[in-house]
């Protein structure tokens, strides 16, 4: 799991690099708040899952989130980033 682990914050560390520090502030901020309805077995398992890969469930939804506009990005580019 830390190979794992490493080769995901290398990638994220390629991924920012060159970003400007204001940008990498407002994006790390976490000082907006969503909210939505889910049922209470889909609330747990999220929970359960964000808490077996060592997250939060912010962490969880909001990675799951950029890993989701990585995906349809590639689908639209043929693999590349816009």
């Amino acid at each position: 799991m830390k190979d794992k682990r490493k080769a995901m914050l290398d990638r994220l560390a390629e991924l920012l690099k060159g970003t400007e520090p204001e940008r990498l502030r407002s994006v790390l901020a976490k000082d907006a708040t969503i909210i939505f309805r889910v049922s209470e077995s889909d609330k747990a398992s999220m929970a359960e899952t964000a808490t077996a890969l060592g997250l939060t469930v912010t962490d969880y939804l909001t990675r799951l989130h950029l890993f989701a506009v990585e995906v349809l990005a590639k689908g639209r580019n043929g693999g590349k980033r816009e």
